[in-house]
């Protein structure tokens, strides 16, 4: 059910706005069911509260998350973010770089050293996971506070943003210099 909730999302996604995607899933009450879902622990697969994590992700990109559940939800798809299976990893690190055009959100998903796996993001080879990690960084940039933009200034691998300039995939390459523009490098 919570993979249809995605799905249907994404696909609702691509000709109207997020928030009318959370309106629909809040009026009709499956966003009460998967804060419930996310907030019970009683379950022998923790998988369920991370697919429910990321419906929740999901349905506030761009949008801060209810300060009620904003933790428990950010950290749930940072744990899938750095899930061994590429596809899936690929899937929390898009939701994060959704999460992180809201300038509510950032400080929590940088939170616990999370610098260090956006770190190995930009380093994959699989090239989803670098294009949605550069697109994370680039939503750090603009949307982080001043001591943020340090930080990231101070941390990230300017080498490798360099050499994913000249990458074949426009979109890595495209991200890549304006990264680089703003960093002022």
């Amino acid at each position: 059910m919570i993979e249809r909730i995605i799905h249907a999302s994404l696909i609702i996604l691509k000709d109207q706005s997020n928030e009318i995607t959370r309106n629909i899933i809040d009026k009709d009450g499956t966003l009460d069911k998967l804060i419930i879902v996310l907030k019970n622990d009683d379950f022998r697969d923790q998988e369920i509260n991370s697919k429910a994590a990321l419906a929740i992700g999901q349905a506030f990109l761009g949008q801060p998350i209810p300060v009620e559940y904003r933790s428990e939800v950010i950290q749930l798809m940072k744990k899938i973010s750095s899930n061994e299976e590429l596809y899936v990893s690929s899937e929390g690190i898009r939701v994060i770089a959704g999460l992180t055009k809201c300038k509510i959100n950032i400080p929590e998903i940088l939170s616990n050293n999370y610098y260090s796996d956006i770190m190995k993001f930009l380093t994959q080879k699989y090239d989803l996971i670098v294009d949605y990690a550069l697109q994370l960084v680039l939503n750090i940039l603009i949307n982080g506070q001043q001591e943020t933009i340090e930080i990231a200034r101070a941390i990230l691998p300017i080498n490798r943003i360099s050499e994913l300039t000249e990458h074949k995939d426009q979109i890595i390459s495209m991200n890549s210099r304006a990264i680089i523009n703003l960093l002022g490098n």
